[in-house]
C-alpha cells in the first residue's frame, strides 16, 4: 500500500495521560512529549501515513468521554488505516481487565473514572477500516491481548478483525518505565528513534524497537499480529524542513534590493515592520523570504498575512510547518483556525500543546474551549493563570467572565478589565466602559469608549 493511499482515508488518535489528580497515580510530564513527538513523525511529509488534519492528540483527558468522542469519530471515518495510541497509566480492575487512566481516575474505582480497554476495543472493531493499529505505553499493556482475542473476537477472526495489529509496551504484569529527566518515556522513545533511523514496516519497527528496549534493561514490547498490517509503514522522518518548502511564489529578492538575501533574521524583521505599517504586500514578500530560508517565525507571520486576506487554507500549511519548528504562536494560531471550525477536540490540543510549551495566548484560548463545553471552573482557571502571567487577552476574558457570571464580583471583574485596557486592549477598554457605566460612572465610560474608538490594535 502505497503512503498517498494510506494518507487519504486513515485516521490516527493520539492520546496521553500525563497529570492525576489522585495521589496513588503520580504525574509522568513525557506522556505529552510522547504525543507531539509521535504526531510529528506520523504526519510528516517524509513518509507519514496521516495527514494532519485527521492525527487528533488528546492531551490530559478529564474524562473517559473525551477519549470516546475521539475514536468513535475517527473510527467512524477510517477507511484506511485507524491508529489509536495511549499513553499513561494503565489500572487494573477487581477482575484483572485493563482500564487506561485519565486525569480524574481512581485507581480504586477504575470502572467509573477510566476507561475499558474493552470498551475502546469494541469501538475500534467495529470500524469500516482496512487495518486497525493499537499501540499501549503503560503499564500492565499485555492485557489489552484479553481484551482482543475473547470469544467472540476469535469467532469473528476472519471478517471483522482481518487486518487488526497490536502492539504493547510491556507484559500482562509488567510495568512500563517513564525515566525521570527524559524526554519520553522508554517504550515510545524507543519506537521513535527506530521509525526516525529508516523506513520501516511495523513488523520490523516492533523488533527493533524490542531489541532496543532489551538491550537497555527495559521489559520487551509485545506483539499481536492478524493478517498483513505489518508490512504497512506508518512512521515517516521529519528531515530537512527546506526539502518541502516553498508552498507557491518564487524568489522575488532582485526586485528588493534592501533585503539581505542570506539573513532571515533581517527579513522578517523588514516584514514585521512592514506589517505593523499595513502595508501586507511588502510584508509578505519578507515574509515568504524568511520562510523559504526555514525561518518559523517568518512561516507563522506568512501564515497571519494570509489569515488577514482570508485565505485560510494558504494560511494553515504555513502555521503548521512553523509549529513542527516549535513555533508557539503558530500552534495557537491553527488551535484558532480549528477553533472557528468548531472542531474543538483538536483546537484543544493545539491550545495545550501552545500552553505547554509557555504560550499564554495557548492558555487563554484553551478557556474560551472550556467554556464552550460548560466546564467553567476550568475556564476561569486558565483565564486567572494567564493574566496573573501578564497575558492582557485573558485579563480580558477573566475579567469578562467575572462581571457575566456574578454580578458581586464586580470589583475584581473591573481590576483584571482595567489592567488590560491600561495596556491597550480594546475589548477590555470597552468592557470597562459598560461596567463603568453600568455603576453610574458615564464620564469615565466614555472616556474609555473614546479611546478604544480612537486606538489602532497592534498587528
Amino acid at each position: 500500500m502505497s503512503t498517498p493511499s494510506v494518507r487519504a482515508g486513515s485516521r490516527a488518535v493520539l492520546i496521553g495521560t500525563a497529570t492525576y489528580t489522585h495521589p496513588d497515580l503520580t504525574a509522568i510530564p513525557a506522556a505529552v512529549n510522547n504525543l507531539f513527538d509521535l504526531e510529528r513523525v506520523l504526519t510528516s511529509e517524509a513518509g507519514g501515513a496521516f495527514d494532519p488534519r485527521h492525527c487528533t492528540v488528546l492531551a490530559d483527558p478529564q474524562s473517559g468521554s473525551q477519549i470516546g468522542d475521539a475514536i468513535a469519530l475517527a473510527a467512524g471515518q477510517a477507511t484506511g488505516v485507524l491508529l489509536v495510541y495511549y499513553t499513561g497509566h494503565g489500572v487494573l480492575d477487581n477482575r484483572g481487565r485493563l482500564h487506561l487512566a485519565v486525569s480524574g481516575t481512581d485507581p480504586s474505582r477504575p470502572a467509573w473514572t477510566s476507561v475499558s480497554f474493552q470498551t475502546l476495543r469494541e469501538e475500534i472493531l467495529e470500524s469500516p477500516s482496512e487495518s486497525r493499529i493499537v499501540i499501549l505505553d503503560c503499564c500492565f499493556a499485555g492485557r489489552a491481548f484479553e481484551a482482543m482475542s475473547d470469544t467472540a473476537t476469535v469467532i469473528a477472526a476472519e471478517t471483522s478483525i482481518q487486518g487488526t495489529y497490536t502492539i504493547v509496551s510491556s507484559g500482562a504484569n509488567e510495568t512500563s518505565f517513564a525515566p525521570v529527566g527524559h524526554r519520553n518515556t522508554a517504550f515510545t522513545a524507543a519506537l521513535l528513534a527506530t521509525a526516525a533511523t529508516s523506513d520501516l514496516t511495523l513488523d520490523e519497527l516492533y523488533r527493533q524497537t524490542a531489541r532496543h528496549l532489551v538491550e537497555h534493561g527495559h521489559p520487551r514490547p509485545r506483539r499481536r499480529a492478524i493478517d498483513t498490517a505489518g508490512e504497512l509503514k506508518l512512521f515517516g522522518r521529519t528531515g530537512d524542513h527546506r526539502s518541502h518548502l516553498p508552498i507557491g511564489g518564487s524568489d522575488t529578492t532582485a526586485d528588493d534590493p534592501d533585503t539581505t538575501a542570506d539573513d532571515p533574521d533581517t527579513t522578517y524583521d523588514q516584514g514585521c515592520v512592514a506589517h505593523q505599517q499595513g502595508d501586507l504586500a511588502r510584508a509578505e514578500r519578507m515574509y515568504r523570504r524568511a520562510a523559504e530560508a526555514g525561518h518559523a517565525a517568518g512561516m507563522n507571520g506568512l501564515g497571519v498575512v494570509l489569515q488577514e486576506r482570508g485565505e485560510l487554507t494558504q494560511a494553515e500549511p504555513w502555521y503548521r510547518r512553523a509549529a513542527d519548528l516549535g513555533d508557539t504562536n503558530a500552534m495557537n494560531n491553527i488551535g484558532f483556525l480549528l477553533y472557528e471550525r468548531e472542531d474543538l477536540i483538536n483546537a484543544e490540543t493545539w491550545f495545550y500543546r501552545a500552553m505547554a510549551e509557555g504560550n499564554t495566548d495557548g492558555t487563554n484560548n484553551l478557556g474560551h474551549v472550556y467554556r464552550r463545553r460548560g466546564d467553567i471552573s476550568t475556564a476561569e482557571t486558565l483565564w486567572r493563570r494567564a493574566a496573573e502571567a501578564g497575558n492582557t487577552n485573558a485579563m480580558d476574558s477573566l475579567g469578562t467572565f467575572l462581571t457575566s457570571d456574578d454580578p458581586g464580583r464586580n470589583s475584581e471583574a473591573e481590576t483584571w478589565l482595567r489592567r488590560a485596557a491600561d495596556a491597550g486592549n480594546i475589548s477590555a477598554m470597552r468592557g470597562l466602559a459598560d461596567l463603568l457605566a453600568g455603576r453610574g460612572a458615564l464620564a469615565e465610560a466614555d472616556d474609555w469608549r473614546r479611546r478604544a474608538a480612537a486606538h489602532t490594535p497592534p498587528i
